[in-house]
């Protein structure tokens, strides 16, 4: 399926005339950059990926800034397939994966404690994951409670077991002191790099809409600053081109006493230097307008101590459940197992279980992501996330399942029994987990 071409006509008269002003000569390219079908592009996961996969996916040339991106030929049915769901790759905007470049650029070696302030749908988070260092954990913040599902999905498919989620306003993350090594602030904004793609885009964007969102940026870095750490990084990124959303955004933040640190940009990729940060225009890269800049916060002589409380609300299992998880999910063995009385348990790498019990006790509205499973009278029922984790997988209980079989248990359908497979099992496409089923006479009935 294709974009339908945007008519000239249909983007916004005051919007118009500012980019005519800004661009000026390079406005007609501008123009037909909307007149033409929106490129379709995919980030792979390193943890899932294998190069034979290729086969059932157009797959096109590389996206230049970003070596697990790639463009397609044309778009596929992405909710049809189980690659998607098994999340061997997550659909992502091209421009945004510029975000990978400016990782590389920081290259941090140590482990560090990472934020993406508003991280639904999680494209970013899941780019965070692969390119900190091991060892380090992610806090995925979502404020707006509507949008946390679709995040703790994206995260869950992703199969990478180092991050929180978390539902707190940017005041509320920092008055709890918590210090950050990096901070991703993925702004809310008028959208007009999206107005290719999105037609509610430009039926919503007005001048008025537009200077609101600079104004909530404006309080939303004012309020997270306290949490950055000396030392620290702050990516800051919107998907607009307005220059009180961005550029103005950024010298608030030189004016707070940050330093805006220069990216090395390949001329070649057509990424546009502003006064403050770099802009992506669709006319000159291929992708989408987007728009970042990198801050870093000067260290001083003081030393950082945090202290990890001693958990109150996140309590480890007993020894009996331990060893009941560990049945059905051998590969948690390395895992601290919690749980939280009003909401169950928890799995967490262990080195990280003393930096998370700091956040997880200061931020009432926080989770780790994975949740191994829950138990019902003396029995373990593993989760659906489980079966996503490549830690969890077991050979013992899986069960392979065709093409034909996979879009079967997507749309919820129970699936034959050919091998005749009793109880649990691990229903797997391609050798990547899709969920649980079990197995009884005739069929495998799904467990969600």
């Amino acid at each position: 399926m294709s974009e339908k071409k945007l008519k000239p006509a249909s983007l916004p008269p005051a919007f118009t005339q500012r980019m005519k002003a800004m661009l000026d000569q390079a406005w007609d390219d501008f123009l037909l950059a909307h007149e033409q079908t929106a490129p379709v592009s995919i980030r792979i996961n390193p943890l899932k990926w294998q190069a034979a996969f290729e086969e059932e996916l157009p797959i096109d040339e590389q996206v230049p800034w970003c070596k697990e991106g790639f463009y397609l030929k044309v778009r596929p049915h992405f909710s049809t397939d189980p690659l998607w769901h098994a999340g061997a790759y997550y659909v992502q905007e091209a421009s945004s994966m510029i975000i990978s470049h400016v990782l590389q650029h920081i290259s941090i070696k140590s482990p560090v404690t990472a934020l993406d302030l508003g991280a639904s749908p999680g494209g970013k988070s899941t780019l965070l994951l692969d390119h900190l260092p091991k060892g380090s954990l992610l806090l995925a913040n979502e404020p707006t409670r509507s949008r946390l599902p679709a995040l703790k999905e994206n995260l869950a498919r992703w199969g990478r077991a180092n991050a929180l989620i978390s539902q707190h306003r940017p005041a509320e993350i920092a008055e709890a002191g918590l210090l950050f090594d990096l901070i991703l602030v993925d702004a809310p904004c008028s959208g007009e790099g999206l107005f290719r793609k999105s037609p509610e885009a430009r039926r919503e964007w007005t001048p008025a809409q537009a200077a609101f969102c600079a104004t909530r940026q404006a309080g939303i870095l004012k309020d997270i600053l306290p949490a950055l750490a000396e030392g620290g990084f702050l990516i800051y990124s919107t998907c607009t081109y307005h220059s009180e959303e961005n550029e103005a955004r950024v010298a608030q933040l030189v004016e707070s006493g940050l330093e805006e640190v220069e990216i090395p940009m390949p001329e070649s990729w057509g990424v546009s230097r502003k006064t403050h940060g770099y802009q992506c225009y669709p006319h000159k890269v291929k992708g989408e307008g987007f728009y970042f800049a990198l801050l870093h916060k000067p260290s001083s002589s003081s030393t950082r101590e945090e202290k990890s409380p001693k958990p109150k609300n996140w309590i480890p299992v007993t020894r009996r459940q331990r060893e009941k998880i560990e049945l059905a999910l051998p590969g948690l063995a390395a895992y601290a197992l919690l749980e939280n009385k009003r909401h169950g348990l928890f799995a967490l790498p262990k080195e990280l279980a003393p930096q998370a019990s700091l956040i997880l006790e200061r931020l009432p509205r926080c989770r780790p992501l994975l949740q191994p499973g829950h138990f019902k009278k003396e029995l373990f029922f593993p989760s659906g996330i489980s079966a996503l984790q490549p830690a969890c997988r077991q050979n013992e209980h899986s069960h392979e399942l065709s093409r034909e079989e996979a879009e079967k248990f997507i749309r919820g359908h129970p699936l034959p029994n050919h091998q005749d497979k009793r109880g649990l099992l691990l229903l797997s496409y391609r050798g990547l987990g899709l969920g649980w089923g079990k197995g009884v006479e005739g069929r495998i009935n799904l467990k969600k």
